[in-house]
């Protein structure tokens, strides 16, 4: 088959390839080949894959490969009259293929958006915290009921069962329900993994991909939990002596109180905490979302732009797009705040170092569009055409980062270029990124590499706006399917990873929340039990029901207060 390419260039399919379930970071829709920048060194925005031998020595190649790529782009620079400085060489790394998914932060722009070691080792401290909640949990109940098993006991051991064949027996008894309930969490994991998926923001299938290895773990996991969950019960309930276990039906210990209460407080503890951290990232992420961001993100709607359209036809659309009613203003731009940013050369005439900021080319209504404030002087106007060539606006960071201490007039170029512009402005910072990210100094241009446009839309009749829209770019870029996302929800998206950890620890908040509260239960109902008696008598001298329950829950109450206290710092 044979497909056109941007409406212009006709392309043969030679090949589908097939990914079957398997994920992978190059997730794109076609493959072509990049001929035409094999001669180019002086780009960093492409990646090059290279199988290596098994035994190469890879820092080595790593100083080889820069030492390469720094002579050739040198002659690269030199051919285009430009002087480099040791600023423009970097140093190469290379970075193994099974390491891209989780390690390749700085690389996002590749390709998609990976995942994110941290937050694998966060969500495994939480499933871990979560196990050792359920393990006191258990040990709490095991040993708080362990002298209803006192007779059993000194049943045992009088017809000649030794200590160590009950403790084996009882921690035993422990894994095999700790077996029992891995093969429910395997079913309920199956059952549930859409839901987890939702909430995490991926599209995992381990259970299918790889049922031997997640079998196994579990098995091994199951196995461990079982034994750390038996160990102490099983010693406790195989030290009574025969005569005293069959003699008492309940069998009183200080020592083992006061573990259950440490058990006790450090369930709670790490409950608590959990729910502490909730709140600080639920806190934060609206903090960051309702933040002013030195710009006006809402109703701003992008649309790429066909990367082969002429300067001529993107300002014809331009004019188009304009007389749409619901359109406010309209702006055409490289890039925008949320989106990847390229750092480029540039230099302060006069200066011997040069500096790496952002870069935006973009058009007069940019600052309208956004409503960027100016701190100095004035942004781009559409009816001076020096504005596109020889003059550069640049914001606050920057010009603390260059030492200007009067930008205005100052004079700058691109690294590669040999014509110096002047400052004609400086727009107070603005958010880039999100406010994780400290904002980086930004140059402006108006040279006509625009990728995007941008518009600004009333909110009146939303709908039949964009429909507009639509219904001009098919009849102006017929060739060209039209995409377009507004630009709040996409800077929004910065913030997915931290919604996405906080549903993470509220889901295992309300789950931590649950076992400790049916732990707590057990262990109420067990005291009631053990003090039936005591209550009676209570009753009896007149004692009310509210008396009573203030009594039986007095302890829970300090240790819940005790384990709040702990867990605050």
């Amino acid at each position: 088959e044979v497909v056109r390419f941007g409406g212009e260039d006709d392309y043969a399919i030679t090949g589908v390839i097939d990914l079957g379930a398997r994920h992978s970071h190059l997730d794109y829709d076609l493959y072509t080949r990049f001929q035409w920048y094999a001669d180019s060194w002086t780009g960093n925005n492409r990646a090059t894959y290279a199988r290596l031998h098994p035994q190469v020595d890879v820092a080595g190649l790593e100083e080889r490969l820069t030492a390469e790529m720094t002579d050739l782009m040198r002659r690269e620079f030199l051919a285009m009259n430009y002087e480099p400085n040791a600023g423009d060489f970097p140093k190469w790394k290379l970075q193994p293929l099974d390491k891209v998914h989780l390690h390749s932060a700085d690389f996002s722009f590749l390709a998609k958006a990976g995942g994110n070691i941290r937050s694998i080792y966060l969500f495994a401290l939480i499933g871990l915290l979560v196990l050792a909640v359920a393990i006191v949990n258990y040990v709490n109940l095991a040993t708080a009921r362990a002298s209803q098993r006192a007779k059993e006991v000194g049943v045992k051991k009088v017809t000649g069962a030794v200590r160590w064949q009950l403790t084996v027996q009882f921690i035993v008894e422990s894994i095999l329900q700790s077996l029992f309930a891995a093969a429910i969490a395997l079913l309920l994991a199956e059952l549930l993994l859409p839901f987890f998926n939702a909430v995490v923001g991926r599209d995992l299938d381990v259970l299918s991909a790889q049922p031997a290895w997640i079998v196994l773990g579990v098995l091994g996991l199951a196995l461990l939990t079982g034994l750390l969950a038996g160990v102490y019960p099983a010693f406790v309930m195989s030290s009574y002596r025969p005569v005293t276990a069959l003699r008492s039906g309940f069998l009183r210990s200080g020592d083992k109180g006061l573990f259950r209460k440490v058990l006790v407080t450090g369930q709670f503890t790490i409950t608590i905490a959990l729910l502490i951290v909730m709140g600080f990232i639920y806190r934060q992420v609206n903090f960051m979302i309702g933040h002013e961001l030195g710009f006006q993100p809402d109703q701003v709607m992008l649309i790429p732009l066909n990367f082969n359209s002429s300067h001529y036809r993107v300002e014809r659309l331009k004019s188009e797009f304009e007389q749409i009613e619901g359109v406010q203003s309209l702006t055409t731009a490289s890039r925008f705040p949320g989106q990847f940013l390229p750092d480029w050369g540039v230099i302060v005439e006069g200066r011997a170092e040069g500096e790496s900021p952002y870069v935006i080319f973009a058009d007069a209504d940019y600052a309208k569009t956004l409503d960027l404030q100016m701190a100095k002087g004035r942004f781009f106007a559409p009816d001076i055409a020096a504005d596109t060539i020889d003059h550069w606006v640049v914001n606050e960071a920057f010009v603390r980062k260059a030492e200007l201490e009067e930008p205005l007039g100052a004079r700058l170029k691109f690294s590669a270029d040999s014509v110096y512009g002047q400052i004609i402005g400086v727009v107070k910072d603005f958010h880039l990124k999100g406010l994780n990210s400290e904002i980086r100094p930004l140059v402006m241009h108006g040279y006509h590499q625009r990728w995007y446009a941008g518009l600004k839309l009333s909110t009146s009749d939303l709908s039949a706006t964009i429909a507009a829209v639509q219904q001009l770019w098919k009849e102006v870029e017929p060739n060209h399917p039209m995409r377009y996302s507004f630009l709040d929800d996409d800077f929004a998206k910065q913030y997915d990873e931290q919604q996405r950890l906080g549903q993470t620890i509220f889901y295992a908040t309300l789950l931590t929340l649950f076992i400790a509260l049916l732990g707590l239960f057990g262990l109420t109902a067990f005291n009631v039990e053990r003090r039936t008696r005591e209550i009676g008598i209570r009753k009896v001298l007149g004692s009310s029901v509210s008396g009573i329950v203030r009594l039986l829950s007095r302890d829970f109450l300090q240790l819940s207060g005790l384990a709040f206290l702990v867990a605050l710092p």
